[in-house]
């Protein structure tokens, strides 16, 4: 009995995809012999019932595998979507970012060939495409009755569409999706197939998505290349005007040269109203030069200050560009005594990683100097200082060439000389030479008497006092003797 009830069972199971409980009666059919018994038509209806339930599960199941591959291919649609807007915003050749964009379309309806038109005028200029043959679609006059008054035009079917509107021969469908800027049209882009298609909602929201993607990414794309295009313009001028400059400044024949060259171009550059070089001395302090700017004539000043004092000594400190652009903001900030300077610009002067100096410029102007110029301004810097410090060494060199060859002739006079009065003459006028100094006095000491004797001077100007002179000569040289070192005196 229990085989009665579970066979109808079994094979109600086995026939899930059989749709007719009729069938199953017509299997069952071998069993006549207890047919129309209780179990049999219980058998029959849990067959039924089996079958229902079976049929219904299954195209519940596959209604939801579409619906989950549909999400997935939605899913990857949308990536397709995101990653080539991600390549346009990055591309800068503009035919590689169409030809992404015009694959990407492609890929999402599965289209034959795709292109990109830009309006320009009453034209619709290709602009990029992907298996469209340029020759023919190269240019189309814009007609906004034709073209849906710039909206989104779907033909599934060309045969249906009038010959005179677009030369339709090798294609039998297409979708052209608008690109619109505030709701002005400004093109669009076109998939193509060979074959009629039938274009669904979700895929005409997907290119119309992709192009207004796209369309933005181009544009913000041409902006940067733009913003490209002129730092690179900017820098071309830049090493152009650098270079001109480096030639300018390196062919200052000395020190004091090359420095004025520096803060006058500096100053012209920047369009600054004082620029200051400041350097760092064996003392440690700075030696500020400063060049304040009256009508195109330069008035030059000199002076000496710490390392820490004013904007100069913090850049000394910090090692760091400094851009202000109101000075009275800065507690550190040190006045000219002269002028009144609103906004500075300062930058390091390094060499071998340690700061040796400061380039500075300063304006009347508040908020007056740029990035730009400071970028600049450091670029002159770098090259000033390999041009300061070689000026440096040649003048080191032409000073100890200059004075082996004094000692080489004081040498050759003292060979020959016989009178003392001589020997004191040439001996000072190689010190003169060589210390490029304005006057010199020979002394000498007597021992027995501990006192010094003048044997000779030699001025080449005449120093006021020339008599106070001599007696502080004296009282130095007279140090000199006692300590056995050499002195100096700053008056």
């Amino acid at each position: 009995m229990l085989a009665a009830l579970v066979r109808p069972v079994v094979l109600a199971l086995a026939s899930a995809a059989l749709p007719g409980i009729l069938l199953l009666l017509l299997l069952a059919a071998p069993t006549i012999t207890w047919a129309g018994s209780p179990l049999w038509i219980v058998g029959i209806v849990v067959a039924a019932l089996l079958t229902v339930l079976t049929t219904i599960f299954t195209l519940h199941y596959f209604s939801h595998s579409q619906e989950a591959h549909e999400n997935a291919e939605l899913a990857r649609k949308l990536s397709l979507i995101q990653n080539a807007t991600r390549q346009v915003m990055l591309e800068f050749d503009q035919q590689n970012a169409v030809r992404t964009a015009c694959q990407t379309a492609m890929a999402i309806s599965q289209a034959d060939k795709a292109a990109l038109f830009l309006l320009k005028g009453q034209e619709l200029v290709l602009t990029g495409s992907v298996g469209v043959p340029a020759v023919h679609l190269m240019t189309r006059p814009y007609k906004a009755e034709a073209w849906n008054g710039g909206g989104l035009r779907v033909v599934n079917n060309t045969a249906t569409l009038a010959a005179d509107v677009l030369d339709t021969s090798e294609f039998r469908a297409f979708a052209e999706i608008p690109l619109q800027e505030n709701g002005t049209f400004l093109g669009h882009l076109t998939v193509y197939h060979h074959q009629p298609h039938t274009f669904t909602d979700t895929e005409l929201k997907l290119l119309s998505t992709l192009g207004s993607q796209i369309f933005a990414a181009l544009n913000l794309n041409e902006i940067l290349n733009q913003r490209l295009q002129r730092e690179v313009q900017w820098q071309l001028e830049q090493l152009a005007l650098m270079e001109g400059i480096i030639q300018q400044i390196s062919g200052g024949r000395d020190f004091n040269e090359v420095i004025s060259r520096v803060l006058d171009t500096a100053a012209r550059t920047t369009g600054a109203d004082m620029a200051a070089l400041a350097m760092v001395t064996e003392a440690d302090d700075l030696w500020v030069i400063r060049h304040e700017y009256e009508n195109g004539h330069a008035h030059k000043y000199h002076q000496s200050q710490t390392n820490r004092d004013g904007i100069i000594g913090h850049t000394i400190q910090t090692g760091t560009t400094q851009l202000i652009p109101n000075n009275q903001q800065i507690p550190y900030y040190l006045p000219s005594a002269t002028q009144t300077y609103r906004s500075s610009l300062c930058v390091p002067l390094q060499k071998d990683g340690q700061v040796i100096g400061v380039l500075a410029v300063e304006s009347q102007q508040i908020d007056f100097f740029t990035e730009e110029q400071a970028i600049f301004l450091k670029n002159l810097g770098a090259h000033a200082t390999i041009t300061i410090h070689n000026t440096r060494l040649l003048e080191e060199l032409q000073y100890q060439i200059g004075t082996l060859t004094s000692l080489r002739e004081l040498t050759l006079k003292l060979s020959s000389a016989v009178e003392t009065g001589t020997v004191a003459n040439a001996i000072l006028e190689t010190a003169l030479h060589i210390l490029q100094a304005q006057y010199a006095v020979l002394f000498h000491y007597d021992e027995t008497f501990k006192k010094l004797i003048l044997l000779d001077s030699l001025e080449l100007a005449a120093p006021p006092q020339t008599e106070q002179v001599v007696t502080i000569l004296r009282q130095t040289a007279y140090q000199a003797v006692r300590e056995g070192e050499i002195q100096t005196l700053d008056r």
